[in-house]
Order: structure tokens, then C-alpha cells, then sequence
């Protein structure tokens, strides 16, 4: 097991009402060594909904940073995890729609924020998932609502 001293034996706050502790905790519990991993149920989705029925006022790795921060300040502790992603234009080909998703790292202790951003083509929207349309290329903006005039949901 690879593991940091700046992480080993520390609680691990997963800003998430959606389980996401599940699926981030046994890597985070297996290369840094922290000894527990707890979901920090706090309203994520007043920094903006994915589903864009609350506008997004931050871009999404600030939306990131934003949600750890209100896990420690709200559930105590000194180390959260938060994400958040998008379905932005491609910047290359602004057809096709790019699934950007950020993972941000706020370690109080330290005063220091790590954030990692994955993104990839390999998108689906809602709709396709559903079967209500083809897959395929689709315009921008098209994966769950309408973007706004920077690209951004």
C-alpha cells in the first residue's frame, strides 16, 4: 500500500448526498492511508444542481472547492473531498460534447488544495441513457439543459 504521511490516519470528508464516499473511499483509503472515509451530507446542490435546476454561480472547480469547504466548515475535521462535473463544448470540435469532471482535495492542515480535472469524449446524454434519442454527435449544450453564453451549463 502507497501511502502519504500528510494523509495517513486522517478522516476523509466526501462532500456528496449521493454516495460517492462508496465509490472514492477504498482508493483514497488504499494510496493515502486515511483511516476513514465519511460522507459530509451537506447540500451540494446549492452551489449548483446537474441537472441545472440550480444555476451554477462558479465554475466547476470552483463549485469543488467550495463544496469541501462548507463540508469542514460545516461537519468539522480538516480534510474534504468534493467533486464536480460538467458537459462542455469541445473546445476543438464544439459538436461534439466534452464530460469534464474535477476532483478537489481541501487539506486544512496544510492550507494546501489539490484538485484533479478527467475529462473525456466518451459522453452519453441523459437522453441517449434513456433511449429517447440515438447516440451520436449532439449540439452543445444539449446533454441535460441548455448552456449559458460562455458554454457552460
Amino acid at each position: 500500500m502507497a501511502t502519504s504521511d500528510a494523509f495517513c490516519g486522517r478522516t476523509l470528508l466526501v462532500a456528496t448526498l449521493h454516495g460517492k464516499e462508496r465509490a472514492i473511499g477504498p482508493a483514497f483509503r488504499h494510496r493515502l492511508g486515511v483511516a476513514s472515509v465519511v460522507a459530509a451530507a451537506i447540500d451540494t446542490d446549492r452551489f449548483g444542481a446537474f441537472s441545472c435546476e440550480v444555476e451554477r454561480a462558479l465554475d466547476p472547480r470552483a463549485a469543488a472547492e467550495a463544496k469541501a469547504r462548507a463540508a469542514l466548515e460545516e461537519r468539522g475535521g480538516d480534510l474534504a473531498l468534493a467533486s464536480e462535473g460538467s458537459f462542455v463544448p469541445y473546445p476543438a470540435a464544439p459538436l461534439l460534447t466534452l464530460d469534464e469532471e474535477w476532483l478537489v482535495l481541501v487539506d486544512a492542515r496544510s492550507g494546501r488544495v489539490h484538485s484533479h480535472r478527467h475529462a473525456t469524449l466518451d459522453a452519453t446524454t441523459l437522453r441517449e441513457r434513456l433511449g429517447l434519442e440515438p447516440p451520436g454527435p449532439w449540439a452543445a449544450g444539449d446533454a441535460l439543459c441548455e448552456t449559458s453564453e460562455s458554454g457552460r451549463p
